[in-house]
């Protein structure tokens, strides 16, 4: 069951349509394309700029969704609750976005090097 991919674009106003195509979850052959089937009501954002040591989420309340965006450095993240190293964990290289559903506070985050930064939109279905 995939919970979270990587996307490349995003509409919070009608669909989302995430094609994925990063290594962290299929072949970059192999392109996946999913659709979500209804409107999103955005609820907040919350910045990361320190990650040299785990950072979490702290979404609104009611948010079911994250558009996280990395920036700067490649990133690990667990959602498993436990938590990721820089060399541990499922990858999200620098420039690119994951559409994550689940739980939001269970997910965690830590850079590879040094001047990571996240950007995250939380959203709830209309």
């Amino acid at each position: 069951m995939i919970r979270s991919v990587a996307i490349a674009s995003a509409s919070h106003r009608n669909h989302i349509h995430v094609h994925a195509t990063s290594q962290e979850l299929i072949s970059p052959l192999r392109p996946l394309m999913l659709t979500l089937d209804t409107q999103l009501v955005p609820l907040g954002y919350q910045q990361i700029a320190d990650l040299s040591d785990v950072a979490k989420l702290h979404p609104p309340t009611g948010a079911v969704y994250a558009l996280i965006t990395v920036a700067g450095q490649t990133v690990r993240w667990r959602d498993d609750r436990t938590y990721p190293t820089a060399s541990v964990g499922m990858q999200i290289r620098d420039g690119r976005e994951l559409w994550y559903t689940g739980d939001l506070s269970s997910i965690a985050f830590i850079e590879e090097s040094a001047g990571a930064e996240l950007n995250i939109a939380f959203y709830r279905p209309l």
